[in-house]
């Protein structure tokens, strides 16, 4: 279903459900991460559904996002984002331990095409949520990198939730995915 006008990159709460037909396989970005092909194809057989949460710290008025992703079978992690560029470190995640900063970037910060091409009036407005994700790796050949965009397209004449993702690994090679997402409530 098309994303409502009134959510914008200012709020994405609400829950998304990872629309397959629309979006890029994200196979060989999973594969950059480490995931095992035995993993990797269970994710792709299931259903990700994501429940958002987009809100304001009330003392210092920074943004926070939190989602609790949900595989169907049950599989579930949770990423809490703050929106201030601090580098946090979360351990023990399916993909390692990580170093992750975001933060509200308006698109003429980004250099690169592909993270910044395509988004809707309101996204180059309020700006898109930039996401960098590192592995904490000691493991030269085990590190990688993410930039993620997180912002709204108009997609075959619906206005919907879209994530560019680039991903880059210890010798330079790049993968990239679209994933497209369906609003559900």
């Amino acid at each position: 279903m098309a994303a409502p006008k009134q959510l914008t990159t200012l709020n994405f709460t609400g829950t998304w459900v990872l629309n397959k037909s629309l979006s890029d396989p994200n196979d060989k970005i999973l594969e950059m991460q480490g995931v095992g092909w035995i993993k990797r194809k269970a994710i792709a057989s299931s259903s990700l559904t994501l429940h958002v949460t987009h809100d304001k710290d009330e003392h210092n008025s920074i943004e926070r996002v939190q989602t609790k992703q949900v595989l169907s079978g049950g599989l579930s992690t949770e990423q809490k984002l703050t929106l201030n560029w601090e580098e946090k470190h979360s351990e023990g995640t399916p993909f390692g331990d990580l170093i992750v900063r975001s933060k509200r970037m308006p698109l003429a910060e980004i250099q690169d095409a592909f993270l910044k091409e395509g988004w809707t009036a309101d996204t180059v407005e309020h700006g898109v949520i930039y996401t960098r994700i590192e592995s904490d790796t000691e493991k030269p050949e085990g590190a990688w990198s993410l930039e993620q965009v997180w912002g709204f397209e108009d997609i075959a004449g619906d206005r919907r939730h879209t994530r560019h993702v680039k991903g880059t690994d210890s010798k330079g090679d790049v993968v990239t995915a679209r994933l497209v997402y369906d609003y559900s409530a």
